[in-house]
């Protein structure tokens, strides 16, 4: 939750500003650590000065130069505020335009975490939390380089996982379409000639024009259900009663559940290990990857993990509640930085192996599919010649 607060700094100067906090306990905390005097502070409400905003979502490129670029130049021995206005005068658009009330706000004393958080949804918790601790530990350059690795690999993985399905999607497409015109443009030019001679057609000949004849009639109403469909259908299935259910599928579903589970082990202890990296408890950091995290199963465990440290047990024990989700190497590792206090260390390790893992994965199934969709390609095409040949050589075979 936010805050707004009023506070006297070590010169007696007035500063006001918004903070995000648990509590107002730990709002007081974090402003007592920047040797803050609190006059004043009030949850946040909608609306007023510490309300939230968002241009859209900021794509993972912007957000990737943009804490790249700003480590960099803080390691430079530039200030925050000379760094925000160049990178403000590089930047375009949604970018710019976030930049500049960011800089406006740094400008009138508002920390650089309270700034950003005024924008979730281009910048997430994790990076908030990070840029905070960054803040009040002096290590804000460390941590901005930690943020721009993370989103730089969570870059990558996207683009692995969209490139194993764009292949297959674009060859079943481009088959159907030239299903579809054979059916509709070149068929019907030479069925009067078959009917005519009364050449008997093949089942394959009569499923491909009965298909043709089925798209000619109702070609919008198939197209407008496909558009529709395509675009429902994930709507549909990530309303709240239906999440649970569907999250459950895709973790156990065959050989895909794996890789799903996979991707949720890698990022959650990229999450995680980024986080411990910078000094925030174990607490703390399972919040955050709770936050994180979208499927409801792992966020499920992440919160009993959350509970089950509170209570004083330790994580690699709170990890073994579901052993199908945090398989018993995970827990293992868990308990081998634990016992070594190299806690981060393994949970980078572990992080690292899923990556890895993920990637010969996403490899293995396109090397796979290749011939897979040679043999479905040849199956169709040569499906579609006989359709056409067959009658043609009954034909000639008729007038013969």
């Amino acid at each position: 939750m936010k805050f707004n607060y009023l506070a006297l700094d070590s010169d007696k100067k007035v500063k006001k500003g918004t903070i995000v906090a648990k509590s107002d306990k730990d709002a007081l905390v974090q402003l007592e650590a920047k040797s803050l005097e609190v006059m004043t502070l009030k949850k946040a409400k909608f609306g007023g000065s510490g309300k939230q905003i968002a241009f859209g979502h900021l794509s993972r490129m912007d957000l990737l130069m943009f804490v790249k670029q700003l480590s960099i130049m803080l390691k430079a021995g530039i200030s925050i505020f000379e760094a925000l206005a160049m990178l403000k005068d590089q930047a375009k658009g949604k970018l710019q335009n976030l930049i500049t009330k960011v800089l406006d706000d740094v400008s009138a004393g508002t920390s650089l975490a309270d700034a950003l958080a005024k924008y979730p949804k281009d910048f997430p918790d994790l990076i908030v939390q990070l840029i905070a601790s960054g803040e009040l530990s002096g290590t804000l350059e460390d941590n901005l380089e930690y943020i721009s690795v993370f989103v730089h690999k969570d870059i990558d993985l996207r683009k692995k996982v969209r490139g194993a399905m764009m292949y297959p999607v674009i060859v079943f497409v481009a088959v159907l379409g030239l299903t579809m015109s054979i059916g509709l443009f070149v068929l019907p030019q030479i069925l009067p000639l078959f009917e005519s001679l009364n050449v008997k057609l093949p089942w394959s000949t009569k499923l491909l024009l009965w298909t043709a004849n089925l798209f000619r009639a109702y070609g919008i109403l198939i197209i407008a259900g496909m558009i529709f469909g395509g675009i429902f259908t994930p709507i549909f299935l990530e309303l709240p009663f239906m999440r649970p259910i569907t999250h459950r599928i895709y973790v156990r579903m065959p050989v895909f559940g794996v890789i799903v589970r996979q991707l949720y082990l890698a990022r959650f202890f990229r999450v995680f290990a980024t986080l411990m990296d910078a000094g925030i408890s174990i607490d703390k950091s399972l919040q955050i990857a709770h936050n994180i995290i979208y499927n409801v199963a792992y966020k499920k465990e992440i919160k009993y993990m959350q509970r089950s440290v509170l209570q004083g047990e330790p994580i690699s024990e709170a990890a073994k509640n579901n052993m199908f989700l945090f398989p018993t190497m995970v827990t293992h590792m868990m308990r081998v930085g634990e016992r070594s206090g190299k806690l981060s260390n393994s949970l980078s390790y572990v992080g690292t192996y899923y990556e890895s893992e993920v990637d010969d994965k996403l490899k293995n199934i396109s090397t796979l599919l290749e011939p897979v969709l040679l043999v479905f390609i040849g199956l169709v095409v040569g499906g579609v010649a006989l359709s056409i040949i067959g009658p043609i050589y009954s034909l000639s075979g008729g007038i013969s």
